[in-house]
């Protein structure tokens, strides 16, 4: 998860001249330092169209006010304009080099446009001017884990957590990362640190529920996505992992009442449908199985699985045609086991 924050900078004397004297030019009354508290007001309460007018008049009495660039590129940043923010954060730093949440900021919108290069060297510059700049560790430990670097992401939010030992998205994010390089054990630790740090966090319930479920520990699971549930009533997530683990210790009923739930709260969930029709199909409910199967697929035309899973319901109730086709959709799919199938009941 990448974050995008805004602090209140601080100007070295010589810039804090130049800014006295253009704040005493006006326009309408106003100088470009009250534009630019209006245009702070506004940003702070999301009105970003608003906040850049303000800037707008800011920058057009004072060009060398560099906080009003920096929180215009903000604004534009939260409208989606992301290049035109990074040249208003060029044009601060130009200004202003020694300012390390400019490229803080500079950096998260290179990201958001996919230059995941340019964003770390900004993420570097502003952690070697700031070497406490918790977010722009946290930032580029969230990079380095989409590029794959999880000992390197790891490194990161471990960093952020020695200068910050209450920043709960970094133990989070770090037990994720762990979770990638199958270390369960370090990331149960973590995730039981968010939960120690806020106890209303459904993600830290989440994310712990899906670790254990990973160790095979599947009551311990439904545990805690039961209390995710809690908190947060339709995360259908947890609601679908519960489903799963319920089937996992053999309570149907319990497992078909989570992915009815699902489907009423989205009609297009694939995945509930297969969840489903797996049970279905564990109860020899065969023929409601394959409605299961058949609206899953409707809705994922890709999912090799559901095409095999569908011909197993299909076999038990004699439908051997159809389910030979499915067996041989799911092999094209790519589900290896098809062959299994086709081998055992077709001798193909």
């Amino acid at each position: 998860m990448i974050i995008n924050k805004i602090k209140t900078k601080k100007c070295c004397y010589g810039l804090l001249m130049l800014l006295v004297m253009a704040c005493t030019v006006k326009v309408d009354g106003q100088t470009a330092e009250e534009y630019y508290k209006k245009g702070k007001e506004k940003l702070a309460s999301n009105h970003y169209k608003d906040a850049i007018k303000y800037f707008d008049s800011s920058i057009l009495i004072n060009s060398k006010f560099d906080s009003a660039y920096f929180r215009r590129g903000t604004a534009k940043d939260q409208l989606g304009f992301y290049k035109a923010a990074i040249l208003d954060y060029d044009t601060a730093i130009i200004l202003n080099n020694s300012a390390d949440y400019f490229y803080q900021n500079r950096g998260v919108s290179k990201h958001k446009l996919k230059d995941s290069k340019g964003a770390m060297a900004d993420l570097c510059n502003a952690i070697r001017i700031n070497p406490k700049n918790t977010f722009a560790y946290f930032n580029r430990g969230g990079i380095k884990d989409e590029l794959g670097d999880f000992i390197g992401a790891i490194g990161d939010y471990s960093k952020v957590i020695k200068i910050d030992p209450s920043y709960t998205d970094a133990y989070s994010n770090r037990g994720i990362t762990k979770g990638k390089l199958k270390d369960y054990n370090g990331a149960l630790i973590d995730f039981n640190k968010v939960i120690k740090l806020d106890s209303k966090n459904e993600d830290g319930y989440y994310n712990r529920g899906f670790t254990k479920e990973s160790l095979h520990d599947y009551k311990g699971a439904i545990e805690d996505y039961n209390k995710a549930i809690l908190l947060k009533p339709n995360y259908t997530k947890a609601i679908l992992n519960r489903g799963s683990d319920y089937a996992r210790v053999k309570n149907f009923t319990a497992s078909l009442n989570d992915y009815n739930k699902l489907i009423k709260l989205n009609p297009k969930d694939s995945q509930a449908f297969f969840g489903r029709g797996s049970v279905n199909l564990e109860l020899k409910n065969y023929k409601e199985a394959i409605i299961d199967y058949t609206k899953a697929i409707e809705l994922n035309p890709k999912d090799g699985l559901s095409y095999f899973s569908r011909g197993e319901a299909e076999y038990e109730i004699d439908k051997k045609q159809q389910a030979y086709s499915d067996f041989i959709k799911a092999r094209d799919l790519g589900e290896h086991n098809a062959n299994l199938l086709l081998k055992r009941y077709f001798n193909k």
